[in-house]
């Protein structure tokens, strides 16, 4: 019973100053790309923030500054493998996704330029 209220009171504690000491979500996420194994605590809080906004974006995702998000992060997907430029603007309900099939001429994931409007 102990271990069920320390858990309850300490994980949000965790979450609260790892988001602080990183200097939010966007921090976090670059923290843990620069990581060879990231932190599996810190990425189930950076997946979890995002997961109140129905967000998923790949901590792979290289982003030359923080995207714009005009209407908060809701519903934005960006695939781990995109590449975005400086000053993008990035609306709710988008999708930068990738290829994985092998017979696709396409295959991989987009990169984005600078100052786009997405």
């Amino acid at each position: 019973m102990f271990q069920n209220i320390y858990r309850r009171v300490t994980a949000p504690l965790y979450a609260y100053l790892a988001l602080r000491k990183h200097g939010g979500v966007w921090g976090l996420k670059s923290y843990l790309a620069q990581q060879p194994v990231p932190d599996e605590r810190l990425l189930q809080i950076y997946e979890a923030e995002l997961g109140k906004c129905g967000s998923r974006i790949g901590c792979n995702a290289v982003c030359a500054g923080e995207p714009f998000f005009s209407h908060g992060m809701y519903g934005v997907f960006i695939s781990g493998g995109a590449r975005i430029g400086k000053h993008a603007v990035i609306f709710q309900q988008v999708t930068i996704g990738s290829s994985t099939l092998h017979d696709s001429k396409n295959a991989g994931s987009p990169t984005l330029g600078d100052n786009v409007y997405i």
